[in-house]
């Protein structure tokens, strides 16, 4: 009887603190405390391109350029099979890959290069060429594919970033003579030349393995791997045309955290975010979007496991929201914020309206997929034909709304269910309303798949 009556005087000091918490946030903040970590909508929009032929080697680390609806990826290296000297493209709308014959000079064998794209020729920046530091830029055309090298006056780099600007190359960190650097470089197409920048004022930390996009006239660089090998989470803007630095500060939304390796495109004025490593062995797929003007954080969708609805509502969890939510306001105003892995511990504590499925490890969860029709159906699924690690655990049933026959239930299945696994070292490009992702490893694995993912 006791045990029954301190369980109710938890689950009700439990109920008071999230009351006290809505109550003392702002209407908008509150919102920050509800959002779904599982966007399925998104996630549906995902489509693998599965294809059998002339498939490239797994690769991480390589190049990689869309040029007249083609994606072409270009060198790389794969943990087992070392650095590859092939260059592949595959038509968008026709999905066939193509080994490509190249002409000329080229660097052979590479990998933690940086390809720009200017007009018809695409620029290969440095990197390492036979597992040594590489100072050359060599320029492929596209129409042609023939190669030659246009200049050797780039100090040693790899694991740079390089970004195109009015017919100038931008390159900005990586190893620099074996050492993390924080200098920005530009390289001018027209005049040929490969000059350090003068840059005025504070600096963000050396880095490598970080991502940057150019939108309006300002470089966005987030995070990467700091001198100590070291996980960075900062966010820096670098004005081209007066060339300062400028740390842009967290004030809202759900962001990323820390990570290096992992991707940034941008789509309509924003950034978007997708992978990367967390820690040595912890590579993620989550996806979020940033958009310059609110200086505002989106999770978009994640791979991070959430509390079951079991351990949720136990008499143990309630102990912990107080101190949560003292966490929680302290950020809501506007003294710290969130990361998606904070928020993740946050959110089901705080948001009691909307339960969560539960997560047995001992047993395979059944997966329920929502697709537009009227008709109930139950499509039975055996065998081992899904073979990425994100969906091995649709081995059970599969619960589906659909007016379609048995096999263009299969098909959609195939087609919807399909997202990339956790992954770092990969690239993403973007075309039309698509994002693109192709290779990268996870644990010493490499991938040679690819996917894309309708924005709109």
């Amino acid at each position: 009887m006791g045990t029954i009556m301190q369980e109710k005087k938890l689950v009700k000091v439990k109920t008071s603190i999230k009351e006290e918490a809505d109550q003392k946030l702002p209407a908008k903040k509150q919102e920050l405390l509800h959002i779904s970590i599982s966007n399925l909508d998104l996630i549906h929009r995902w489509k693998e391109i599965r294809l059998e032929e002339n498939l490239p080697e797994p690769r991480s680390h390589c190049c990689s350029c869309i040029y007249k609806e083609r994606l072409y990826v270009y060198g790389g290296a794969d943990i087992k099979e070392g650095q590859c000297d092939t260059m592949y493209s595959i038509g968008l709308k026709e999905r066939k890959w193509n080994k490509l014959e190249l002409k000329g000079e080229f660097p052979g064998s590479f990998s933690n290069a940086a390809g720009a794209l200017v007009g018809e020729t695409w620029y290969i920046v440095c990197g390492l060429i036979d597992n040594e530091q590489s100072k050359s830029i060599y320029a492929i055309n596209l129409e042609t594919l023939e190669g030659r090298l246009v200049n050797s006056s780039a100090p040693l780099m790899d694991c740079h970033t390089a970004n195109v600007k009015d017919e100038k190359v931008i390159v900005f960190g990586g190893y620099v003579g074996y050492k993390k650097s924080n200098s920005v470089y530009e390289y001018s197409v027209k005049d040929n030349s490969f000059a350090e920048l003068e840059v005025r004022g504070v600096r963000p930390a050396a880095r490598s393995e970080h991502s940057a996009v150019i939108i309006d006239d300002c470089l966005i660089v987030f995070g990467g791997s700091d001198c100590n090998a070291g996980k960075l989470a900062d966010l820096w803007k670098f004005n081209l045309t007066l060339k300062t630095w400028e740390q842009v500060a967290v004030n809202e939304g759900l962001w990323p955290g820390e990570r290096s390796g992992h991707t940034a495109v941008t789509y309509k004025g924003k950034m978007y975010v997708f992978g990367g490593s967390l820690e040595l062995i912890r590579e993620v797929n989550e996806l979020f979007s940033w958009d310059p003007r609110t200086e505002y954080w989106t999770l978009l969708h994640s791979n991070e496991k959430v509390p079951s609805e079991e351990d949720r509502n136990s008499p143990v969890t309630a102990l912990k929201v107080k101190k949560i939510t003292d966490e929680a306001k302290k950020r809501m105003k506007g003294e710290l914020a969130f990361s998606a892995h904070e928020l993740l511990k946050l959110t089901p504590c705080l948001n009691a309206t909307k339960p969560l499925s539960p997560i047995k490890k001992a047993k395979k969860p059944k997966l329920e997929v929502k697709l537009p029709s009227e008709v109930n159906v139950r499509a039975s699924y055996s065998g081992n034909e899904f073979v990425s690690p994100i969906v091995k655990i649709m081995q059970n049933s599969i619960v589906m709304n659909a007016k379609r026959s048995t096999k263009e239930l299969e098909n959609e299945i195939k087609t919807v269910i399909k997202f990339p696994c956790g992954r770092d070292g990969h690239v993403a490009e973007v075309y039309g309303d698509n994002l693109y992702i192709f290779g990268g490893d996870r644990c010493q694995m490499g991938y040679n798949d690819l996917f894309a993912l309708q924005l709109v």
